[in-house]
């Protein structure tokens, strides 16, 4: 598997010649608060975890993707990808709608996208007990804060961490930024690489969690 790091939320998953990518932004969206370059990529799927701008904005992938955006099983050129109805807020959704978090499978690698995971939720992390890499939200206010963050992965074991949906330079959101994160699992192994994509097998299996930082190609 070789994961691109686009920006925000938005990474490309190539497995073979599958290309996958997940929550598409929209550059300028909300009044220019998503300042990051646009979306410049080719899918052969695209993986929305819920509606709003940052995320779903499908039109930006080149190709003629197929297009998931609800919960379920689904095989793609023998790809197992399983999308787990979640919440963007504790409030089960009753503050800023639902999400999906989306598990994708291949051989014997796992990824879980997290999309805008708003909470801890222990029956989640039941189900993510086996995944081997997370992409995990961090910057708080709309999505799991930088403690929370800790705390969800420290629920969990022998995970490749890559944290996403952080404040940045080029983003408006009121959120945290990765340094908040990253002072908070001085505990754990931190990679930090000046490259936005990885091979991830170059990564695992880890025998703790280990954080692993990648840079944002549309920065």
């Amino acid at each position: 598997m070789k994961l691109t790091y686009i920006a925000h939320a938005c990474f490309k998953l190539e497995i073979g010649e599958l290309k996958i990518v997940f929550d598409p932004y929209r550059s300028g969206a909300f009044g220019g608060a998503v300042g990051y370059r646009p979306v410049d990529e080719e899918a052969d799927v695209v993986l929305t975890s819920h509606g709003h701008e940052d995320h779903n904005a499908v039109s930006e992938v080149k190709g003629n993707p197929r297009v998931i955006t609800q919960p379920g099983k689904y095989d793609i050129n023998g790809v197992e990808i399983t999308g787990i109805k979640s919440y963007h807020d504790p409030n089960l959704g009753r503050e800023r709608g639902e999400n999906i978090v989306f598990v994708v499978k291949s051989g014997n690698i796992s990824l879980a996208h997290l999309g805008d995971q708003g909470f801890i939720d222990e029956t989640l992390t039941k189900q993510l007990s086996s995944v081997d890499v997370l992409l995990i939200p961090i910057g708080g206010t709309y999505t799991l804060s930088p403690h929370e963050a800790t705390e969800f992965v420290n629920r969990l074991k022998n995970k490749l961490i890559i944290p996403m949906h952080y404040k940045t330079e080029k983003l408006g959101f009121p959120i945290k930024p990765l340094s908040d994160f990253i002072a908070l699992n001085q505990d754990k192994e931190i990679i930090e690489i000046n490259a936005s994509v990885v091979e991830l097998s170059s990564y695992l299996p880890v025998k703790e969690n280990t954080i692993l930082v990648l840079s944002m190609q549309n920065l």
